[in-house]
């Protein structure tokens, strides 16, 4: 088939969600198929993503920032890129507030909405060019979903949606119920012209055949062996954990661990908790009042093989869960990410979710 995918994220650009759609391609196109990727430019990520295909089979759109001033007041778009919007400058409540006035006024229904004008028309060159017989859309954000489903439509081609997280049915966008009642009818009248609806785990599955007629089906996020380093040859000198990803205040709990690494007589000589990835500061400052201090580290943004490499190197690997019946079908890529390395993976949250 030919195959013409649509997200947002994509490499060179480094997200989880770039990785998963990124081996969507690269194992696609190994079983037969012609694939095509509609992607964006200029995205506030690290471009240390390899790609999995060639980039001639890839359109990067232009995009309207319409985090323009957000990125402004926050020290411009290269500091966002190193250190992420959470931790940019600073954390402050009236910050905060303005921040979340700002996403309900123009988030609709996501940031990234300043990408659907040039990304239709760079579509439609695409297929003008080289029709494909259906459109696979990854979301987030759901700007992709929109984006497929005005090229599904103008052009008369069947398109599926894929929901790596759920869209109106998320709890973690915390939106009045105006903007929420307009979001989803929104939801509806795109979801409902898709041929069929992919998401990662049967309880998010369940929730999507209660809602839509369509094939509903579960593609889990999993790992890509070739992509695995050797481990290094030194060895740890103190029980290493590794974290990989982020870690929002109020939204993960990691108390547990630090209140059984606190139990340790000369924790710091003995364990070294490693954290990659965007907004550490909080946990950082956490484990200070933990009197942790010699025993954390932030490592900081990498690249994803370097990413690999730590997870590889380490000897136990941190997976932080929350504990809330609403999470219960949240299957993240960093889990099979874990279990491509065979070690040990120490667990904080829920015990009866679908991570669990």
């Amino acid at each position: 088939m030919r195959i013409l995918l649509v997200s947002y994220f994509f490499p060179p650009y480094n997200a989880i969600g770039a990785v998963r759609v990124s081996k969507t391609a690269k194992y696609l196109e190994a079983a037969g198929h012609e694939v095509r990727v509609l992607s964006a430019s200029d995205q506030p990520l690290p471009a240390s993503l390899p790609l999995s295909i060639s980039p001639e089979y890839v359109c990067y759109a232009n995009q309207f920032n319409i985090n323009a001033p957000v990125d402004l007041i926050l020290g411009g778009r290269r500091r966002i890129v190193v250190h992420g919007y959470s931790e940019a400058k600073g954390r402050s409540p009236l910050l905060a507030k303005l921040g979340h006035l700002y996403k309900t006024l123009l988030h609709i229904p996501d940031h990234q909405i300043g990408w659907y004008p040039d990304a239709v028309r760079q579509g439609t060159k695409v297929i003008n060019a080289w029709m494909p017989d259906i459109i696979l859309a990854s979301a987030t954000p759901y700007t992709s979903l929109l984006v497929a489903h005005s090229l599904a439509s103008r052009f008369k081609l069947p398109w599926v949606a894929e929901l790596r997280d759920l869209w109106t049915d998320n709890h973690y966008r915390e939106f009045p119920e105006w903007r929420l009642r307009w979001e989803r009818k929104l939801e509806k009248k795109i979801l409902s012209s898709a041929s069929g609806l992919v998401t990662v785990s049967e309880p998010l599955a369940d929730i999507l055949r209660q809602n839509y007629s369509c094939l509903t089906t579960v593609v889990y996020n999993g790992y890509d062996p070739e992509d695995y380093p050797a481990a290094t040859t030194l060895t740890n000198q103190r029980l290493t954990i590794v974290y990989t990803g982020s870690l929002y205040e109020g939204k993960r709990d990691i108390t547990p661990l630090f209140q059984a690494l606190q139990t340790i007589p000369d924790v710091a000589s003995k364990v070294h908790l490693k954290l990659f990835g965007y907004g550490h500061c909080h946990t950082v400052r956490m484990a200070e009042q933990y009197g942790l201090q010699g025993a954390v580290e932030d490592c900081g943004m990498v690249s994803y093989q370097e990413s690999l490499q730590a997870q590889v190197d380490a000897d136990m690997l941190l997976l932080v869960l929350v504990d809330d019946p609403r999470d219960k079908g949240v299957l993240t890529g960093k889990l099979f990410e874990y279990l491509g390395t065979g070690k040990p993976i120490i667990c904080t949250g829920s015990h009866d979710g679908e991570a669990a």
